[in-house]
């Protein structure tokens, strides 16, 4: 966790944290308890950003709840729900050139991703998604949370 709270240069370069293991043994409460602590100590000015992806085995599915999260007006992810594209929605695009323009830290914490490790379309997109992330927010910082290890996952940004 101290890759993730730090702000030095060099700790800086590792944007993507992630915890993986057995089911039960902890890792979501690991996860949500650094997010409490984070949060409390306003960390990432930008904010921190959860999403469950427990429930989401498609790709689509978790973009829309990563954009809802994001988004509290519902008349901006209208477009999100009814997109035919199958990678990254437009909007997301447009909130991680938001938060790049912000200047600000933002934390995204996925928690529960191994649904979207099943298909290689799926680690495919996630890797995508992750990668925009990273690339077009330079204050971000990502944290997963698996039962599947990562380096498993082909190509995966570690």
């Amino acid at each position: 966790m101290a890759k993730l709270l730090s702000t030095d240069a060099k700790a800086e370069q590792s944007r993507l944290v992630t915890i993986t293991g057995f089911t039960g043994i902890g890792k979501s409460a690991l996860a949500c308890a650094s997010l409490h602590f984070i949060q409390e100590r306003a960390l990432f000015k930008g904010g921190c950003i959860y999403v469950d992806a427990r429930q989401c085995n498609k790709l689509k599915h978790f973009l829309q709840k990563v954009v809802t999260t994001v988004v509290k007006d519902p008349s901006d992810i209208f477009s999100v729900f009814f997109s035919n594209a199958d990678d990254n929605p437009p909007l997301l695009t447009d909130l991680l050139e938001k938060m790049k323009d912000s200047g600000e830290r933002f934390l995204f914490l996925f928690d529960n991703i191994e649904g979207l490790l099943a298909t290689k379309a799926e680690r495919t997109g996630l890797r995508e998604c992750v990668k925009d992330i990273l690339t077009k927010v330079k204050m971000a910082k990502v944290l997963l949370t698996s039962r599947v290890l990562m380096k498993e996952i082909e190509n995966f940004p570690e």
